[in-house]
């Protein structure tokens, strides 16, 4: 969580931080950020029945991959585990003008 936090400092420049996969074990992972800094302002789920307002007590959005605005504001760490999901992630924003290293990261 430290060595992401400090790639996300590096990189983000003032972008909303949005972590693809909104599941329980995602969301876990991912508040790990929170003591380094990094303020979780939403998630990315393909999952429409995830789609909502505020996911899991943390009060953050969960949005679509359709809804992903473009390239330039929102910076997303990509930390969905299971088997395909870093290629279809890596896939779709590389898609939209998403560039690694500079607008997402992928972290599982």
């Amino acid at each position: 969580a430290e060595w992401i936090a400090r790639e996300v400092a590096r990189v983000e420049r003032g972008r909303k931080i949005f972590v693809w996969g909104a599941g329980r074990p995602t969301r876990k992972r991912a508040a790990h950020l929170e003591p380094h800094g990094v303020r979780i302002a939403g998630y990315i789920d393909v999952d429409v029945k995830k789609a909502t307002g505020a996911i899991g007590g943390t009060g953050a959005p969960v949005i679509g991959p359709g809804q992903i605005p473009p390239p330039g504001e929102l910076f997303v760490l990509g930390y969905v585990s299971s088997r395909g999901a870093r290629e279809l992630i890596r896939g779709e924003l590389t898609r939209r003008g998403y560039v690694e290293g500079n607008d997402f990261l992928m972290c599982a």
